[in-house]
């Protein structure tokens, strides 16, 4: 068995798509080519098929698409929720294959590229740890293909009485927004603010957001925000494609935090897209063994489904080896030292 790894424009990815019927993931489709284009340091590298080739038949097992992102002094390519299989699961036999035909590619056609970042399912000793970022290999995903009755019916007790907690607030409304610039979602990332000032993490420079909503048109990149007697006090960013949606980014302020708002926009956010035909709403990630540091969302999203979906996580698989080795010796002394300056600072 022959394996081919064929690089594809645009057009051909998506006429492939069409013919197949298969609905890609946002961030493997060619609209998320405009998101790349408005981002300083990225840009999209390629659209690729996999091929398994016997008696001059070729059959089509997986497709990729990549964006080429340029760190400080090193270039790396990231499938963000690719390689898509096309039949199920991979076997490993069959990742090793497209994994060698990937760096076969790339270092005849991009020599510069020190590792790919692509979800893998099966462990490798050449598959490693993120070196920048965090994934996950386990989400929550609501059906929103039954009746309203039937979701609420499907969560745990826990969910519906949130949302019902919530909705008690007579002031409290859901609405999608249109911000038409940087300036008006400059309300929304206060918020943002101090979530993250909050539950210790670093949030994304304003224009990471806004690039996002802006760049993938208005019924793709969508902002829902909950207020109180008009006043935003929690939002989220949702992506729809193709009857797919996830919860991309969030914030809640102090009162909406008190409030209990999330768990009622949400809801509410399930009832506008299904009543526009959206099938599925993925709340985008909770623990796991490689990703314990999302413990603090685990309670909260898990309450809204019994079921806990099974993902590939996503893996460093270095094209070059030494290189890549030499770059993770680099990043660790850069990460003591900004570490060192911190204590000195805070002394």
């Amino acid at each position: 068995m022959n394996y081919i790894l064929k690089k594809l424009d645009n057009s051909q990815y998506d006429a492939f798509l069409e013919e197949t019927g298969y609905a890609e993931p946002l961030e493997q489709s060619t609209r998320w080519d405009n998101f790349d284009l408005v981002c300083e340091d990225r840009e999209p590298y390629g659209k690729f098929i996999f091929m398994a080739e016997a008696a001059n038949e070729r059959k089509p097992l997986a497709i990729c698409s990549f964006t080429k992102f340029r760190g400080r002094g090193f270039t790396y390519l990231w499938a963000k929720k690719g390689p898509v299989w096309l039949d199920g699961n991979p076997s490993a036999e069959l990742e090793e294959a497209f994994l060698g035909a990937l760096r076969g590619y790339l270092r005849k056609h991009l020599s510069e590229c020190v590792f790919v970042r692509l979800h893998c399912w099966h462990k490798r000793d050449d598959l490693h740890e993120l070196l920048q970022t965090v994934t996950y290999d386990r989400t929550v995903v609501i059906d929103l293909r039954p009746s309203e009755e039937e979701i609420l019916a499907s969560m745990k007790k826990r969910g519906r009485r949130s949302i019902k907690n919530a909705a008690r607030n007579t002031g409290i409304s859901i609405e999608e927004e249109s911000v038409n610039n940087l300036e008006e979602f400059e309300k929304y990332y206060e918020i943002l603010q101090y979530t993250a000032a909050r539950d210790e993490f670093r949030a994304n420079d304003i224009k990471n957001y806004w690039n996002m909503l802006s760049s993938l048109g208005e019924k793709t990149g969508r902002l829902f925000v909950a207020k109180l007697d008009g006043a935003p006090i929690a939002w989220t960013i949702v992506l729809t494609y193709k009857k797919q949606s996830a919860a991309y980014y969030g914030a809640t302020s102090e009162e909406g935090r008190k409030l209990g708002v999330t768990a009622l926009l949400d809801w509410e956010i399930c009832r506008f897209l299904k009543a526009e035909g959206i099938e599925s709403y993925d709340l985008m990630g909770i623990d796991s063994e490689r990703a314990p540091q999302l413990a603090g969302v685990t309670e909260y999203k898990t309450k809204f489904s019994k079921d806990i979906v099974e993902l590939a996580g996503a893996w460093d698989y270095p094209i070059w080896p030494m290189r890549y080795r030499l770059l993770v010796a680099a990043l660790k002394v850069k990460r003591k030292a900004v570490s060192r300056i911190r204590k000195l600072r805070s002394a």
